[in-house]
């Protein structure tokens, strides 16, 4: 697990994950005739608790009114403020371009 945090730098409940992948693999080759270590009951994939961090609308028209000085952090703050209206995940957040983006009442 050290390596995929802290080399490959993925978060620990993707690690987890990946542990809990390669288990499945190894018990499935067990069931189709292949010799697994004993050690393999020991082996554990996992879960952290999470936070999940949420901004009201109101929160959300706090920040659309900040001005930022920098070009940078305004255009950080644009995209944040659409992402919180679409509830787009920042891979799907970056592939998008004005097209896509519709008015709905007022949002």
């Amino acid at each position: 697990m050290i390596y995929l945090t802290e080399v490959d730098g993925i978060s620990r409940n993707t690690a987890g994950r990946y542990i809990k992948f390669v288990k499945t693999f190894v018990l499935d080759a067990k069931k189709n005739g292949f010799e697994i270590s004993n050690q393999m009951s020991e082996f554990r994939g996992f879960t952290e608790k999470s936070f999940k961090v949420l901004l009201s609308f109101d929160e959300i028209e706090v920040l659309r009114n900040t001005s930022f000085e920098n070009p940078s952090l305004e255009s950080a703050k644009d995209w944040l403020i659409v992402g919180c209206y679409t509830g787009q995940r920042v891979s799907d957040l970056l592939r998008m371009n004005s097209s896509m983006i519709q008015s709905v009442k007022g949002f």
